[in-house]
């Protein structure tokens, strides 16, 4: 429900995966929840296999008011050199 229009866009070139991880508190690690993240997106269908993510960008952040995951998948140029 949360993923509202990106649901079952079934992107199946490689992509670039942007996200801004917004948590309660200082607790959480970052680097656990990318894993689960791409999963939840490849469940969803809004991309067909997370093999396909060529470069991850995240950063994290503390709002106790309003914890959330905000995200970007750009189609990615090329893979390798």
């Amino acid at each position: 429900m949360q993923i509202g229009k990106h649901r079952d866009a079934m992107i199946d070139e490689y992509f670039e995966y942007e996200v801004d991880v917004y948590y309660p508190s200082n607790r959480s690690d970052l680097d656990n929840s990318l894993k689960i993240q791409l999963d939840c997106l490849q469940v969803a269908k809004v991309i067909k296999n997370d093999n396909k993510c060529t470069r991850i960008v995240a950063r994290k952040f503390i709002d106790k008011l309003n914890p959330r995951i905000e995200f970007r998948i750009t189609l990615a140029k090329s893979i390798g050199g």
